[in-house]
């Protein structure tokens, strides 16, 4: 497949997804102290498998970072560049976000008159510090957000991507299938295999590698680096191994989110909308939408039917959208023209040299210097 389109709208909508996908599902885990009716119920049920926007963040980071090189004319001696327009691109509103829950902990704890907590963890400067590099797994200490584990995974990507790209975009084709082969190896080890002390195995990239394998994948063949059976017959067999190593959940979202990039190709308001906020969104969902939830639906006005409960839950939705297009306003659109600004040295010419595309964390997908994605730059989300 031939690389046409400077812009690939099915990402934006896929960005979207996830995000809200992950928020629901967030959302509809607050549970009251009085039991729930039928219809709030079900409700809270259909967000049981939101957290699988997890998944398609992982597989958008896999295409869009190695896409987004490419057109950027990306070699090894840029990858302090690369890097450092990562951080640019995606620390601003997680630092903003981090500031949040700072003044939501002391504010609770000068109210209650005790001791800092966030998710029943004592806060601590120790804890607060060490994700400024995403290492709070790796010193037993609780994230602030139960999300951000997943930047830790999207970061790890960012480190090994940045080295790795020349040999996934090579064009020999012995030399791009020894990378696959080599970075699909470890995700079959144990957690026993590499780590002790109690680090669980999932807190590494390792663990969730088949899905970014599915994105990279589509972007060789995106870019014509492979061709349709050869795509097909690596595909099938990166499906295989995500089934085994992440289950039937995650790969039949990853694989939703291969097919969108691949097929999907439609522009409205709509995504572009969620698109855009997507990142903020997946940061300031559990903070903001947890607090309307306890503080309006368990305090004020002691939801005890479904009606009132199924009323909080859109009003705590729309309150997260609402922070969330400030925060991507304020702060997550100024980062991404920032990082835009910095270019590789050696880009190349003709038509891979004029934008950018980049993903967030969680939450990814788009290019700059429109839009970069998290994830994804983005995800990115986790991007």
């Amino acid at each position: 497949m031939s690389e046409t389109s400077k812009r690939i709208d099915g990402l934006d909508f896929l960005r979207g997804l996830a995000s809200l996908s992950v928020c629901w599902f967030h959302l509809t885990q607050f549970t009251y102290h009085n039991a729930d009716g039928g219809f709030y119920s079900s409700l809270r049920a259909s967000g049981s498998y939101g957290w699988l926007g997890v998944e398609v963040f992982f597989v958008i980071s896999g295409f869009v970072i190695p896409y987004s090189l490419r057109r950027a004319g990306y070699s090894l001696s840029a990858y302090p560049t690369f890097l450092l327009k990562r951080v640019i691109r995606l620390d601003p509103p997680y630092l903003v976000s981090i500031a949040l829950f700072l003044v939501l902990a002391f504010a609770y704890a000068f109210y209650t008159g005790r001791p800092p907590e966030v998710e029943s963890a004592p806060l601590t400067w120790t804890r607060v510090l060490l994700h400024l590099g995403y290492l709070n797994m790796f010193f037993g200490y609780e994230w602030l957000n139960p999300a951000f584990w997943t930047l830790a995974i999207e970061f790890q990507y960012y480190i090994l991507m940045g080295l790795a790209f020349p040999l996934f975009a090579s064009g020999r084709r012995w030399v791009r299938v020894a990378a696959l082969a080599g970075f699909a190896a470890p995700a079959f080890f144990s957690g026993h295999a590499l780590m002790s002390g109690g680090v669980p195995y999932s807190a590494f990239i390792f663990h969730f590698m088949f899905l970014f394998l599915m994105g990279i994948t589509t972007f060789q063949y995106r870019v014509g680096l492979v061709g349709g059976a050869e795509y097909a017959a690596t595909l099938s067999l990166l499906v295989l191994g995500s089934f085994v190593t992440v289950g039937t959940g995650a790969t039949i979202a990853g694989l939703f989110a291969v097919v969108v990039i691949c097929l999907y190709n439609r522009k409205n308001v709509i995504s572009d909308f969620f698109g855009n906020i997507s990142y903020s969104l997946y940061l300031l969902h559990w903070p903001v939408g947890h607090l309307v939830l306890s503080i309006l639906g368990g305090k004020l006005l002691r939801a005890a039917d479904d009606a009132t409960k199924t009323l909080v839950l859109l009003v705590a939705l729309g309150v997260c959208f609402a922070a969330s297009y400030l925060l991507f306003v304020l702060v997550e659109r100024p980062a991404q023209q920032w990082s835009s600004r910095l270019r590789y040295s050696r880009a190349r010419s003709g038509s891979e040299s004029g934008t950018h595309a980049a993903a967030h964390g969680p939450h990814a997908g788009r290019e700059l210097p429109a839009l970069p994605t998290f994830a994804p730059d983005s995800p990115s989300s986790h991007e």
